[in-house]
Formats: structure tokens, C-alpha cells, sequence
């Protein structure tokens, strides 16, 4: 986003929003004017963001696999709530009775507000309960590999976090840099949940190969790095 309002001076602000949402749920906005002498700037956007909530929304994050209520800013599924949510889908109660619960919106995408009300989607999962927890837990471990390594947050994923297969029955973590650096990739064992950093020569450069064009992760990429290095 950066890139292109430099190159063509035209800023492009993120928004999140559904069908089922009819469809905005969170928008990005210009940075409001100061129009007092007393008044303070205030912050309308925020990059790699999707926005705050739109007026009269309401929102929670809940534990994929028990529906049990998280921390806003801990990452889990995003339920929606307000005037804009739609009521059901036409002629299918069955799917209807599975996206709304007392009233919440399951919108099957996981996500996270920071301490300012601005939302971060983090993954999509239209599987299965377990499928969306195991999407969590990548999630906050990347995040907390990027803070170990000093790595600032920026608009495009400075980690990916992938499950491969191992010999023995559990599966293993690893993560890979998709930028165009010598950056170490960090990997969990089987047997321990603490990350153990490799040496930066085992991430063989290349330049974005574990993005698209669209900026997002291209996973299948992700994925055959997080091979290699575990090899």
C-alpha cells in the first residue's frame, strides 16, 4: 500500500465486511482534522489494519474450539453483532443455525483488535473447529517470533508459520521469512513448544517467493520452505 500511494500518490485504505455483513463491518478513514484549539490528533487508520468497527457494531473473539470468550486482542474467531447482520440464509436453516450463535455472528475468519479497536485479520477458517485453533496458534507464534527477532510490524507478513510433517505422530511448526533477506527461520520440536532458531543459512534467499502479487502469503510456497529447512 505504500509502495503504490508513492508511486501514484493515491492512498488505498483497507475494509473488512461480508455478504452476510451487508456488507462493511470495519473501514479504514482518513486521520479526522484538529478543528479546535484544544483538541488533540486523532488516528483513523492503521496499516495492515482493516479499520475500527463501523457505528452501532458490536464484536467478540471466541475460542474456535470451545466458543469460550477470549481477550480482543488475542487471536481467535471473529463474531459480529448489529443492524447491518443479516438474520439467515433464505431457505436453509440448517446453515442459518450454524453462522449465528444468540445472536453473534460467526463470521469463520480469525482476527484480533489491538489496544485501539483496530481489527487484524488473520487467517480464514471455513474447516473445522480444531483446523481454526491450530490457525490461532500459528498466528500468535509468529507474532511472537517476529517480536523476538526485532522485527518490525509492516504491511506485508515478515513471517509465515506452516505445519509440516514429522516421523512421529505430532507435527511440527516452522516458520518462513518470505522477504528477499538472509533472515534466520525459527522452528518448534516435537517434543518442545519453544522456538529454536536456525542458522540463516538454512533459508536459502529468493526474492518474495512466499508472497503473491496481491501482497497476501502464497502458503504452498510457505510450505515447500518450511520443507526445506527442516530437512
Amino acid at each position: 500500500m505504500t509502495l503504490f500511494c508513492g508511486q501514484f500518490g493515491i492512498e488505498v485504505m483497507q475494509c473488512y465486511g461480508i455478504t452476510e455483513t451487508s456488507p462493511a463491518a470495519n473501514v479504514n478513514q482518513p486521520d479526522p482534522p484538529v478543528v479546535t484549539r484544544t483538541g488533540r490528533a486523532a488516528m483513523g487508520k492503521r496499516a495492515g489494519s482493516v479499520g475500527r468497527l463501523m457505528p452501532g457494531m458490536s464484536a467478540r473473539i471466541v475460542d474456535p474450539e470451545t466458543g469460550a470468550e477470549l481477550s480482543a486482542t488475542t487471536t481467535g474467531m471473529l463474531l459480529l453483532k448489529g443492524a447491518n447482520v443479516f438474520t439467515g440464509y433464505l431457505r436453509d436453516p440448517e446453515k442459518t443455525v450454524d453462522a449465528l450463535r444468540d445472536g453473534w455472528f460467526v463470521t469463520g475468519d480469525l482476527g484480533r483488535f489491538d489496544d485501539d479497536g483496530f481489527l487484524y485479520i488473520e487467517g480464514a477458517s471455513r474447516g473445522s473447529p480444531r483446523s481454526a485453533a491450530r490457525w490461532c496458534r500459528m498466528a500468535r507464534w509468529s507474532r511472537r517470533s517476529s517480536r523476538r527477532f526485532g522485527w518490525e510490524a509492516t504491511e506485508t507478513p515478515n513471517m509465515a508459520v506452516v505445519g509440516v510433517p514429522i516421523p512421529s505422530k505430532a507435527s511440527s511448526s516452522c516458520s518462513s521469512p518470505p522477504r528477499d533477506c538472509h533472515r534466520p527461520v525459527a522452528r518448534t520440536s516435537a517434543r518442545r513448544r519453544t522456538a529454536c532458531p536456525l542458522d540463516p543459512e538454512d533459508y536459502p534467499p529468493g526474492r518474495n517467493r512466499s508472497l503473491l502479487g496481491s501482497g497476501k502469503l502464497d502458503l504452498k510456497s510457505c510450505k515447500a520452505i518450511a520443507l526445506q529447512a527442516c530437512d
